[in-house]
């Protein structure tokens, strides 16, 4: 399909363009609040079950014949492997997802997801009383910076 094409059906909601019915149906779950699809090796629910079976397939699967080349870690597919150095061991300049706590930047929301649920990262908040992104209680300078320096490993 050509990126000039015009598509003939667009959401009511976010204006995308699709080109039938049926694209048009799968893409409006994005808009609802439903996850009918849940991991049952894990608490993560979906809300498509493709996605489902992305996840099952990149996060649990044994199979992870794809390593990176700078770290230990293994990957289900390509994709995942090539993303990881980008981000991780490339540096990429754009960060803007930011640990209020901790201050550190991730390029990736999804690098900020599993860093909240670390052990480093509860410690930090542990240690100086301060509340992750569903109770915001931060001062607008962090005191105490070394502590969180010398926790985070940096």
């Amino acid at each position: 399909m050509a990126h000039t094409q015009e598509y003939p059906l667009n959401c009511t909601i976010c204006g995308l363009g699709v080109t039938n019915q049926q694209k048009l149906k799968l893409h409006m779950v994005v808009h609802s609040e439903e996850r009918s699809f849940a991991c049952d090796q894990c608490s993560r629910t979906f809300k498509r079950v493709d996605k489902l079976r992305r996840h099952i397939t990149t996060v649990h699967k044994a199979d992870r014949p794809f390593p990176c080349t700078y770290c230990p870690k293994t990957f289900a597919d390509r994709y995942g492997q090539q993303r990881h150095i980008k981000i991780m061991h490339e540096k990429v300049e754009i960060r803007p997802f930011s640990c209020l706590p901790c201050g550190q930047d991730f390029a990736l929301k999804d690098y900020l997801t599993v860093h909240e649920k670390t052990k480093k990262h509860k410690e930090v908040i542990k240690l100086f009383g301060l509340q992750g992104k569903d109770g915001l209680d931060l001062e607008d300078e962090r005191e105490g910076e070394e502590g969180i320096d010398m926790i985070l490993g940096e």
